[in-house]
């Protein structure tokens, strides 16, 4: 009799583990996630130059960015992810010809019958370089 207990205590632990090895690589994956969703939206912003600024200034200085059209793009990359509804722009800043991005999304882990509500974060920033000639 002790070694069925043995046994099912055994099982039940293994299951526990699995279980919580499963929710962290679920965790994992939705931050890998919404990292590169972070990455794609700035490095989408920083290709909004000022065309104005670059023709006043030429290409010898770093390309200025249009803020405005750069956040037209950062929204478009957002509205083409796959979790749209759930993404929220937390910050967006340019400075010059750099672009700051930062990104929220609500993850809704269940374990044990038991949901715990966690917020993930992901910053990410990007700089336009122009180098006159292509080199």
């Amino acid at each position: 009799m002790g070694g069925a207990i043995r046994s099912v205590l055994a099982l039940g632990i293994l299951g526990a583990i699995l279980m919580l090895v499963s929710v962290g690589a679920g965790t994992y994956v939705a931050d890998q996630r919404l990292q590169k969703l972070t990455d794609s939206a700035a490095l989408a912003g920083a290709e909004a130059i000022d065309l104005e600024m670059y023709s006043a200034h030429g290409a010898g200085s770093a390309a200025p960015i249009n803020s405005q059209e750069a956040q037209a793009r950062i929204m478009e990359v957002l509205g083409r992810a796959p979790e749209v509804d759930a993404v929220a722009l937390e910050d967006f800043s340019v400075s010059g010809a750099d672009v700051h991005v930062s990104l929220s999304m609500p993850l809704d882990l269940e374990l044990v019958g038991t949901t715990f509500d966690l917020e993930l974060h992901a910053e990410s920033h990007a700089r336009l370089v122009y180098t006159p000639g292509g080199s």
